[in-house]
């Protein structure tokens, strides 16, 4: 039943041959489990709910074992309707849910984002004696990414950690994936930092992405709003407040005559092994300059390489995009370049936000270059390519040519 590669219609013509040829009475309950969670091993809901309804009217008694791998199968395609119908039906055939069933019914959850009936649910586990596991908590905190629900999931953690559980690495990263989702790139950083140095785990690829991500959404969406205001500027006395807004939502780090153009990382934050007071993190990223989140982002990317984390292409991509939001375009360069070095080849997204850390310096002769390079790459620009090269030109125009 569960060899490899056999497809549902294989397991029916094989389940239809066993019910012919064996007897009535060896149709037991492990058989009919191991039936039904075949099926839900392969996301077929609806044969894992037709097996246990033969295996009731067979008077084989279903046992929590068959319950949990129908409510499983139900994951896959988000069912969580069908999933809450065969949790009430547990105890009309006097099976008391379990731990496995809580916590897969909460995974259920998590792949819809239905995060308040998970934290309701979770309630409900404990106030029935079943005391909540890891996978459980994760599931639950997972659930709140969706709704980026920041609080919500903080709130686990503590319930968690009074439980007596210790968070483990999918727990720290489901947290950084929900402040990731809303954008609080700070409570990303302390939960990566809280990794380390409260519960002694090594963050992982995960972990270093979601938090340069969350640096990525936070700025991109804080100059969302300012090109909002902008868009919608009184032109009576917040006319030249206005102005403002839009060049730094072009450029949210200071201009390059006034800040001596690319800072080096160590420029932006003191190595950790020095001006580092006795019992703080050396790895405490929230330390680095607060203004340009650049250097946060590049010590993220630097330390994987440290500590052994294997980088992909969505190491680089949010990387390259935090260096040009912050006028960073040395540093830009130098990251798209390393991607080969990696085994990694650019894609489109990677071209995009280097291009736009020339545009944000009105550096149009490198966008048009890097525009050009890209259907050697064997890609096709688009339109962000495109309206990324014209705000190059614009921006030329408005500052005249960068500085030799």
């Amino acid at each position: 039943f569960f060899k490899a590669g056999k497809s549902s219609e294989f397991i029916d013509k094989l389940w239809l041959e066993a019910r012919s040829a064996l007897p009535a009475a060896s149709l037991n309950v492990v058989l009919f489990g191991t039936v039904i969670t075949a099926y839900a091993r392969r996301g077929n809901t609806k044969a894992a709910l037709q097996s246990l309804a033969t295996m009731i009217r067979s008077k084989v008694t279903p046992n929590a074992f068959a319950f949990n791998a129908c409510i499983r199968s139900c994951r896959r395609d988000g069912r969580i309707d069908t999933a809450r119908q065969i949790l009430r039906q547990m105890p009309k055939h006097r099976v008391a849910p379990d731990v496995v069933t809580y916590a897969t019914v909460l995974s259920v959850m998590e792949r819809v984002g239905q995060w308040r009936e998970a934290m309701e649910k979770l309630d409900e586990m404990i106030e029935a004696g079943v005391m909540p596991n890891n996978h459980a908590f994760n599931s639950c905190i997972s659930s709140c990414a969706t709704s980026g629900e920041c609080k919500a999931a903080a709130e686990l953690l503590e319930k968690m950690t009074s439980l007596g559980l210790n968070p483990d690495r999918v727990t720290m990263n489901a947290l950084i994936s929900v402040c990731e989702k809303a954008g609080k790139w700070d409570s990303a950083i302390h939960y990566l930092n809280a990794m380390r140095s409260k519960y002694n785990l090594t963050p992982d690829r995960i972990s270093h992405n979601s938090c340069t991500s969350s640096i990525e959404k936070h700025q991109k969406r804080r100059n969302e709003r300012i090109q909002e205001l902008c868009n919608a500027g009184d032109q009576n006395s917040e006319e030249e407040d206005v102005a403002k807004n839009r060049e730094n939502s072009l450029n949210p780090s200071l201009a390059p005559e006034q800040s001596g153009g690319d800072r080096s990382v160590a420029e932006e934050a003191p190595p950790a092994s020095t001006d580092t007071a006795e019992g703080e993190d050396k790895n405490d990223y929230s330390r680095v300059y607060i203004r340009d989140k650049s250097g946060i982002v590049l010590l993220l990317f630097n330390e994987m390489d440290r500590f052994g984390v294997k980088k992909d292409i969505i190491t680089f991509n949010p990387t390259i995009s935090v260096c040009a939001i912050y006028g960073q375009v040395r540093h830009a360069a130098a990251v798209f370049a390393a991607i080969p070095s990696h085994d990694l080849t650019p894609d489109l997204i990677s071209h995009n936000a280097l291009m736009s850390a020339y545009a944000r310096q009105g550096q149009y002769l490198d966008a048009e270059r890097l525009l050009a390079s890209i259907p050697a790459a064997s890609l096709s620009p688009d339109l962000a390519s495109y309206g990324t090269l014209i705000s190059a030109y614009e921006l030329h125009d408005l500052r005249g040519p960068p500085p030799p």
